[in-house]
């Protein structure tokens, strides 16, 4: 019976000293969405056959002066997340290889100006 108590105390002690995501800006949201969207480019190149790393520093390079900290905000996250990056992972190669990419993804990542 003590072990059972024991164990519910520790139970309960964990949960309340968990921490869960609630929704709350950080202000680096936009740096987060662009880290995020130079990795999707990136990995859709090499699915490709492109080099990862030059895919990389290009996407950054132009969706963010070469620097995801000069995000600002994004123009719709939501569809930036659910239908630009699914659908960078399956992107016809010759889209990918033009810099084409779904309609989406245009101008997502807003810099100051």
């Amino acid at each position: 019976m003590k072990l059972a108590s024991a164990l519910t105390l520790a139970v309960a002690t964990t949960a309340a000293c968990s921490s869960w995501e609630t929704g709350t800006p950080t202000g680096r949201e936009g740096e987060r969405a662009c880290l995020d969207t130079v990795e999707a480019l990136a990995r859709a190149a090499e699915r490709c056959g492109l080099e990862y790393q030059r895919a990389y520093d290009r996407a950054l390079a132009d969706v963010a002066a070469g620097d995801c900290k000069n995000v600002a905000t994004i123009r719709d996250e939501s569809q930036l997340r659910s239908v630009c990056l699914p659908a960078l992972s399956t992107e016809d190669c010759r889209k990918v290889e033009a810099n084409d990419h779904d309609p989406s993804c245009s101008k997502q990542l807003q810099r100051p100006l």
